[in-house]
């Protein structure tokens, strides 16, 4: 789509040149008419480069993302393309058929290197250390045993081999080993210096077997496969290499030839490789299903193409862009009305249309050119500046993250986060940039040279659009295609077609109504429309489309802010009713303020035009405001949700607790302690809908700390009283053994309906939110009989708990099933009444833990975290949406400017009669807020009025809404004051201008 615009562009831009050279007398007209007053030529260039800038800004923040992304890519997986597993769930491949197959791999055309490994999560820390899990002294780390002479093939081709002979040199008695320097830096460990590994959690019991000691030989510092951590490529892992023989012997493993993976790099480079990877696996699976595949890279690319952040800006910046467009329109606008008189005199004295259209289109042209090559540095300096603005954000959270003691490098996220633009983005976002300009002058230029001659010589207005029989015609032609789409869209139960017909027709119904005075009629449609918006969601099909439909959720906010727009501008006389009421009683400044209103609202286009450009641009700004504030304030209040009314989360690296849950009870500060079983079950409901989830198992502690209301909680009969007090829901689950609750934000399911487990997780499953993991067959077993369980609960979707799943007691599950579920956690509930009295008590909490080889987390600090990332990224995207205001003030100093030369003759006639300086300088500054007040209070309104009609639909029921007022305010004043300060000159000239010179005045 891009390209074909560009070419549209390229040759538009070549039929211009052609018209130059065939038209010698227009283009020094036009070239002389652009430079003429070059303090107003610098602001129209000034207004138009903004849509230039947020284009390029928003594609190479795109291109900056993907490269990054693309970094780490080759940082995490280097050559490594695909990973090869047991085909048949077993730990190991068979060593006689696994030399064949390959043997195979080897000699295809599409590899360039295969690597038998062993991989395995242990624990590795300081000696002595290490069985205690001390956090501080220990880290999750992934072993990867294999052939260092065949290390060289997965590496990149700057990287030092030579390192990996070490692995099969002498170390003093110790295993040797390759550590990645994010285990060197989290540890604080250097060549030559000794660490202990835990390669299992059972070996922690053992306290006689003497844990292997490894000696580090090297610390690669390189992209490659030296930082994979598996198939989660978890960013807080380290890496470590062993020779395959050493890495048997730790990990016990006994089978000679026993290999559970195989990394192979397809022909070419990191990334052409990928390319091949559709090839690769069809070959493997011509020669049977002895291999279990899996396509990292593919997916991990796929990820980062599907994740194109550089649209989210464009969407943003959108607003600002057609802001420039009406800044544009506006330009053009006053631009035939201030040489009317002398394009009607060219037109008098025999110059065809096409000529005199010509002035224009040039001088368009020039605007155009000069604004899209100083937009490129623009928007290249915009991009720089946001990105910068996300190394900070990610530094700051790391620092809160690393408060509350996890570890998180950012080292190589700084060090492949920068600028990065393909010139193909500088040749698109030249083209777009130019595109727009261009296109609206040429339709300036036609406008301009259809005007009647007579009319433009005595400078008489021209007839008004609307009353044109065109227009008419138009008008109905659109009401009748709203209609079909409306009756459409509510024949297939379409959301978005239905609401865009409706509004549609709403909007082009006025102009069809015979009525001369079109401001009643205008203003009780656009009311109409509105009251539609508003009640759109007592339709049944648009209810259920509300919470996933951004199309819908689109045109609703956009249809809001248009009708709210043509309220206002077609009632402006009502705004100055008032203005003048207001004033009524200051005789002094009564004159000055009916001047000062009367030009805005005489010139309605050219009002309604400053109006929407700022409206347009604050709009985006107070509904990216409001909604995250809105969340922040929900957050805060469920805060009892996250932990189901716990206050600390504590488990190991194990994921096995080391301490009891009655030992913390007996703590001074604590409450209640409880302790959850945690895995992953594949569940089938009563509606044969099948999905994998987390399970969740309670002890008989958990009620006692978990007490508080949930009032959209949906529960049978017997639980009712669950809604005002959730433990009423855990001690049922207690007492009935076939009794489930389950959070709706993972399982759809009503109250009373059945549900089936039929396999379980065997590995260490996340203890967290429900997400996406790759789940091979060897971490499941399908249960030789099935459970059959009843939902008492669902919880709401938008309960904001970072568990989520199912909750069931742990005794009701047979006993083999439970030994099976490897993952533990704490919950732990806290005396104090706020924050200080229970960060006090959780410090007692966290030493204990500590001392056992735990972890814990304060929800207090996980809100923080949340609320910072929030924060960050909607200031973040606020600071690029700042730069579109430049739209709204360059255009408030053009319309001033533009009045201060098409006024000189009344300014005189004014001072001759007897008006002071100052009462012409405050004349301008009034009629200048005029449009910027208006437009900044359509702007917040019709932001307000849309976040307020998001979160009113049912998908949102439940959450509370809340408006930054605060925030709003000094965005508002900081708005007003900036674009009052940009007419200061216009007006003191206005203000300065001799009366005899003034009334003489003839451009």
């Amino acid at each position: 789509m891009i390209n074909i615009l560009s070419y549209i562009v390229a040759a538009l831009i070549l039929w211009i040149l052609i018209s130059m050279i065939r038209n010698p007398i227009m283009l020094k007209m036009s070239f002389k008419n652009a430079f003429r007053r070059k303090a107003e030529t610098l602001l129209v260039v000034l207004g138009s480069l903004i849509g230039t800038a947020l284009i390029v800004g928003s594609m190479a923040m795109n291109d900056s993302f993907q490269k990054f992304l693309y970094a780490q890519v080759e940082y995490n997986l280097g050559e490594i393309d695909e990973i090869l597993k047991p085909g048949d769930g077993k730990p190991y491949f068979d060593a006689e058929k696994l030399m064949e197959q390959l043997s195979l791999l080897e000699e295809s055309p599409l590899t360039d290197g295969v690597l038998p490994v062993i991989t395995r999560n242990v624990t590795i820390g300081f000696p002595g250390e290490t069985r205690k899990l001390n956090p501080e002294k220990t880290m999750e780390a992934f072993l990867i045993g294999g052939d260092p002479g065949k290390f060289s093939n997965f590496v990149g081709k700057d990287a030092d081999v030579k390192a990996f002979e070490l692995l099969q040199g002498d170390s003093e008695g110790y295993v040797p080993a390759i550590i990645n320097k994010k285990i060197a830096d989290s540890l604080g460990v250097r060549e030559g210096d000794l660490l202990e590994i835990l390669p299992d959690a059972s070996y922690r019991l053992l306290s006689w077997i003497k844990l292997p000691m490894i000696k580090i030989m090297g610390v690669m510092d390189q992209a490659g496969f030296i930082n994979y951590t598996g198939s989660e490529m978890n960013p807080m892992k380290g890496t470590l290499l062993l020779n395959i023989n050493d890495a048997r012997k730790i990990l016990g493993i006994s089978i000679p030839d026993a290999f559970s993976d195989i990394f192979v790099s397809n022909k070419g480079d990191y990334l052409k490789g990928e390319k091949l990877t559709s090839q690769v696996v069809d070959f493997i699976n011509t020669h049977g299903d002895f291999f279990e595949i899996e396509t990292v890279k593919s997916e991990v690319i796929s990820d980062a193409s599907q994740g194109n952040i550089g649209l989210v800006f464009l969407a943003l910046s959108l607003f600002a862009i057609v802001a420039g467009v009406f800044l544009l329109i506006n330009i053009y606008v006053m631009l035939s009305e201030e040489r009317k008189v002398e394009l009607g005199t060219l037109r008098a004295i025999g110059f065809k249309r096409s000529e005199v259209s010509k002035v224009i289109a040039f001088e368009g042209f020039f605007y155009s050119l000069f604004a899209a090559l100083a937009g490129i540095p623009a928007g290249l300096l915009i991009t720089k500046f946001i990105l910068s603005k996300f190394v900070n954000l990610v530094n700051n959270i790391t620092v809160l993250i690393s408060s509350v003691g996890s570890r998180l490098n950012t080292s190589t996220f700084e060090a492949t986060f920068d600028l990065y633009v393909k010139p193909s983005t500088l040749i698109y976002g030249f083209m777009l940039g130019m595109m727009i300009p261009i296109l609206v002058s040429l339709y300036a230029g036609r406008k301009i040279s259809r005007m009647n001659i007579v009319r433009a010589v005595r400078n008489i207005p021209e007839e008004l659009e609307i009353e044109k029989k065109s227009f008419k015609l138009l008008s109905v032609i659109s009401v009748s295609v709203s209609v079909l789409i409306a009756f459409g869209g509510y024949r297939l139960e379409n959301a978005s077609l239905f609401v865009l017909g409706v509004v549609l027709a709403l909007f082009a119904l006025p102009f069809v109504i015979p009525i001369k005075k079109k401001r009643l009629i205008v203003s009780l449609f656009c009311v109409a429309a509105l009251g539609f918006i508003f009640w759109s969601n007592s339709v049944d099909f648009v209810n259920k489309a509300s919470s996933d439909s951004i199309t819908l959720i689109a045109i609703k906010g956009f249809s809001i802010l248009l009708f709210v727009m043509l309220l206002g501008t077609y009632n402006l006389k009502i705004f100055e009713w008032v203005l003048l009421r207001l004033f009524k009683r200051s005789k002094k400044h009564t004159p000055t303020l009916k001047i000062s209103i009367s030009f805005p609202a005489r010139n309605r286009l050219t009002t309604a035009m400053t109006i929407a450009m700022y409206a347009m641009v604050v709009y985006i700004i107070t509904v990216i405001s409001i909604i995250p504030y809105t969340q922040e304030k929900n957050l805060s209040e469920s805060r009892n949700l996250f932990l189901y009314g716990y206050d600390v989360y504590a488990s190991s690296l194990s994921g096995e607790t080391t301490i009891s849950a009655t030992e913390i009870s007996s703590i001074e500060g604590v409450i209640e302690a409880s302790t959850i079983l945690v895995g992953r079950a594949k569940v089938f409901t009563s509606s044969g809908e099948s999905k994998r989830v987390n399970l969740y198992l309670i002890d008989k502690r958990f009620p006692g700390g978990s007490s508080f209301a949930i009032k959209n909680l949906k529960t049978i009969n017997p639980v009712k009283g669950a809604r005002s007090d959730i433990s009423v829901l855990w001690n049922y689950l207690v007492s009935h053994p076939d009794a489930i609750a389950v959070s709706e934000s993972v399982l759809k399911a009503d109250p009373g309906d059945r549900v089936t487990i039929t396999e379980i997780s065997s590995g260490n499953a996340f203890a967290g939110p429900e997400r996406s993991i790759r789940e091979t067959k060897n971490v499941w077993i399908p249960l030789e009989r099935s459970v059959d369980l009843s939902v008492v609960g669902v919880i709401p979707e938008d309960t904001f708990s970072i568990f989520n799943g199912i909750f069931i007691y742990s005794e009701s599950l047979p006993e083999e099933i439970v030994a099976k579920l490897g993952s533990q956690m704490l919950f732990i509930k806290l005396e104090g009444d706020n924050y200080e009295e229970k960060k006090n008590n959780h410090e007692k909490v966290r030493s204990l833990i500590g001392m056992s080889g735990m972890f814990s987390i304060f929800i207090d600090d996980i809100l923080k975290i949340i609320s910072a990332s929030i924060s960050g990224i909607v200031e973040i995207f606020r600071s690029f949406l700042y730069f579109g205001m430049f739209v709204g003030i360059a255009g408030t100093a053009i319309t001033m400017f533009k009045a201060f030369y098409r006024r000189k003759r009344i300014i005189g006639i004014l001072k001759s009669l007897g008006f002071t300086r100052n009462m012409i300088f405050t004349s301008f500054w009034v009629e200048a807020s005029f449009s910027v007040i208006i437009g900044l209070l359509l702007g917040f309104l019709t932001g307000i009025l849309t976040t307020y009609e998001m979160f009113s639909s049912p998908a949102l029921e439940g959450l509370n809404f809340y408006i930054p007022w605060y925030q709003l305010m000094v965005m508002g004043v900081s708005f007003y004051v900036i674009s009052l300060l940009s007419t200061f000159v216009p007006s003191y000239f206005a203000s300065r201008l001799p009366p005899a010179r003034a009334i003489r005045y003839f451009e």
